[in-house]
């Protein structure tokens, strides 16, 4: 899947999974598969550069198709290059899985105008609270929100308000160090699903959430002892 020419030889390939290769320090050049809207990298534990010539920052590329984009277990992975994630205008559903070395996702996702699922799961490095590099430009479509096991998210990141009028569903899983829903929640009109399981710091809800007309499902698992009596009574 080296050669030059892969476009000519996979002119119709759709969705490509490339898992398990550890030994693999380059990726084949994504961007000659004209048709390609599905991508999952998986355990590629000597990828060199996710970058470098497979993900070129040309706007002509035909990775502008892409629609679902999966990373797991990519180790080499420390940040997002945004040059390459502004040309992923259609991509609607992004999969971040057991990044260990991620830091940041610098502001790729002000460009990702067509993203409706945003998953990050088992990436202790990631830091998502960094409000003053999002500036988003234009509208988002962001629907689901779910975070797995990150132990530097204390609250829900800022950047969310950018889509109160799209943003349904929220989870927070296994984050030992979420204490926190902060006011602007009541910004979320279209919120209607927000669950917390294994949050243990979590011991309130704000009050702006009775706002939230839209709202149909709370569910909190293994928090802290107050905020389960609290929801248990609101909810009677």
């Amino acid at each position: 899947m080296m050669v030059e020419n892969l476009g000519f030889f996979l002119p119709k390939l759709v969705d490509l999974h490339i898992g398990f290769c550890r030994k693999c320090q380059k990726l084949p050049l994504l961007w000659k598969l004209p048709s390609l809207q599905g991508l999952e990298l998986q355990y590629l534990n000597g990828l060199e550069d996710i970058e470098s010539n497979a993900l070129p920052t040309s706007s002509s590329s035909p990775l502008c198709n892409l629609k679902d984009l999966s990373l797991d277990s990519v180790e080499g992975l420390t940040t997002f290059p945004e040059d390459v994630f502004k040309n992923l205008t259609l991509l609607q559903s992004l999969s971040i899985r057991n990044c260990r070395n991620l830091v940041s996702l610098s502001t790729c996702l002000t460009h990702l105008a067509s993203l409706e699922t945003l998953c990050i799961e088992d990436c202790p490095q990631l830091e998502l609270s960094n409000e003053e590099a999002m500036q988003f430009q234009a509208p988002g479509n962001l629907s689901t929100f779910s975070v797995i096991r990150l132990d530097k998210i204390m609250s829900l990141p800022l950047w969310l308000r950018h889509f109160s009028g799209t943003l349904k569903s929220i989870d927070i899983t296994e984050c030992p160090n979420f204490a926190t829903v902060l006011d602007w929640t009541g910004y979320l009109i279209a919120l209607n699903r927000l669950v917390s399981d294994d949050s243990p710091m979590l011991k309130s809800l704000p009050e702006v959430m009775r706002s939230l007309t839209a709202l149909q499902k709370i569910i909190v698992i293994g928090g802290s002892s107050i905020l389960k009596k609290r929801c248990k009574r609101e909810v009677e």
